[in-house]
């Protein structure tokens, strides 16, 4: 059930999607999705970055493209429905305004072997990770800091790329959303969407 005063942010009045199970591991977080304009151009300067540095690996799609807040919770099978619930109840109690983004270099997180666009100055979305997990613990979640923020563009175990300027990437936040992340799949379930407000 949505809590009753979440905003669909485009209009509908159809309920969130039901979480597909597939039995495996999943991970429940909040996360800002970049819009498309801007998914269209870290795409393209992806695959640019991943020419310059010979990197192997697949480039994530536009559709998988996020920057993760907060994680909330891990389950192997169906995340329990009752945490879904509550993530959304929490999310919906949350008032800030529309976030600048700004991503500006890009480098490797050796640990992940993840390859990344992060920003130089994020501290207002370090501070909006923060807003986001203080109600959690109402709720009976427990949060997990996201640690720096950043969007993954490709995972390579055979390179490792040192942190350097790119051409600033910029989008205004207008909203963050619910994602449940079959591990291991590529697959992501958008389970709702809230506005940030000034």
């Amino acid at each position: 059930m949505t809590a009753p005063d979440q905003t669909d942010l485009f209009g509908s009045e159809e309920p969130p999607p039901t979480p597909v199970s597939d039995g495996g591991r999943q991970t429940l977080f909040y996360a800002q999705i970049p819009p498309p304009s801007a998914c269209e151009l870290i795409s393209s300067r992806g695959e640019s970055l991943r020419s310059c540095h010979g990197l192997g690996g697949k480039l994530l799609a536009a559709d998988r493209m996020h920057i993760t807040l907060v994680f909330l919770a891990e389950s192997i099978g169906p995340m329990p429905v009752a945490t879904i619930e509550a993530a959304r109840a929490a999310a919906a109690s949350v008032r800030h305004r529309p976030l600048d983004i700004v991503l500006d270099q890009a480098l490797s997180f050796p640990t992940s072997h993840a390859f990344v666009l992060s920003g130089s100055e994020s501290a207002a979305v370090a501070d909006f990770c923060k807003v986001l997990a203080s109600p959690l613990k109402r709720y009976g979640l427990k949060p997990r800091p996201a640690g720096t923020p950043h969007l993954t563009l490709l995972y390579d175990r055979q390179h490792q790329v040192e942190a350097h300027p790119i051409d600033p990437i910029r989008w205004t936040a207008a909203s963050f959303s619910l994602v449940l992340s079959h591990v291991g799949k590529t697959l992501h379930d958008h389970l709702g969407a809230w506005p940030l407000r000034a």
